[in-house]
């Protein structure tokens, strides 16, 4: 996943020559980014070179590997949801309960406005999660809280995501980030 920012979406084409000769597909959306958490458990900085909503690291070509593993998921909205009700249940209950359960680091929620590419998929949602280790969330239970209530968060967790999620169409990926670019370099990540 590429993610970056422009002055303007329709001045992408630049970006998009360079992307299209990696060899892979790719699609583009226009989102609105919020970085619900930044922050890991006690209020300390997740990320040594993200100190806020957007905000990263580095200078001139300085290439910053986060800690720990990144998950990035594209989601649709279950159609029971018209899209207010989906953005009010997902930013009002699935985001700030996913936090009291999981250990996450850091959490993007990106809510597609439009495709820009051509042939791009219909998603509602891109979610950028990070963990601390692969260890972390290789066990469910623990994931959700350890051997005292991570079957109970587990459900709680399960239950709000098939509620929200057209399920059959959610994916998510693990992966490394790398975070390009300069403090005011916003095009470079």
């Amino acid at each position: 996943m590429v993610s970056l920012w422009l002055a303007a979406h329709d001045q992408r084409g630049a970006v998009e020559e360079v992307l299209s000769g990696i060899g892979v597909r790719s699609s583009g959306y226009l989102v609105t980014e919020s970085a619900f958490t930044t922050t890991g458990p006690g209020g300390a900085v997740a990320h040594p070179h993200r100190s806020g909503p957007g905000e990263r690291g580095g200078t001139g070509e300085d290439v910053t590997r986060s800690p720990g593993i990144s998950t990035v998921a594209v989601v649709r909205r279950n159609p029971t949801f018209d899209p207010r009700s989906f953005r009010e249940f997902w930013y009002g209950h699935q985001s700030p309960m996913s936090g009291e359960v999981q250990p996450r680091l850091h959490y993007t929620r990106n809510t597609v406005v439009h495709p820009v590419t051509p042939g791009a998929p219909p998603y509602d949602g891109i979610v950028v999660e990070c963990w601390p280790s692969v260890e972390v969330v290789d066990d469910p239970i623990a994931f959700h809280g350890g051997s005292e209530v991570g079957e109970e968060n587990l459900v709680v967790m399960l239950d709000s995501v098939t509620q929200l999620f057209e399920m059959g169409s959610l994916r998510s990926l693990a992966m490394s980030e790398y975070l390009f670019g300069s403090w005011g370099d916003r095009s470079a990540t």
